[in-house]
């Protein structure tokens, strides 16, 4: 998962959430929500058809941001790979995670 945001005095005021799943060797987007264009929206990814884009239904930057990062199509969860396998069914591969320095 990348995600990047610019909050102000509480508020945010733009923000990128992006999911990825390691596909044919290489990270590849999943779904992502952003604020480009000025509203609050989320792209989905297909393996074989153009990339669909959502309207969020949220009231402001702050609530779309939450929504992004607990996002319920996806299990609510950043490491739950479950809405992802109907994208890219039988495809799908999670490697083992980078070991991290203590």
């Amino acid at each position: 998962m990348r995600v990047e945001a610019m909050i102000d005095r509480a508020h945010v005021r733009r923000f990128v959430v992006q999911y990825e799943a390691y596909i044919d060797g290489r990270w590849q987007p999943i779904i992502r929500y952003d604020t480009a264009h000025g509203f609050a929206h989320r792209d989905i990814y297909h393996a074989r058809n153009p990339t669909m884009k959502e309207v969020l239904a949220v009231q402001d930057f702050n609530e779309a941001f939450t929504f992004a990062m607990l996002d319920p199509d996806r299990g609510g969860f950043p490491e739950s790979p479950a809405g992802f396998s109907s994208l890219f069914p039988a495809r799908l591969y999670r490697p083992p995670l980078a070991p991290t320095l203590a």
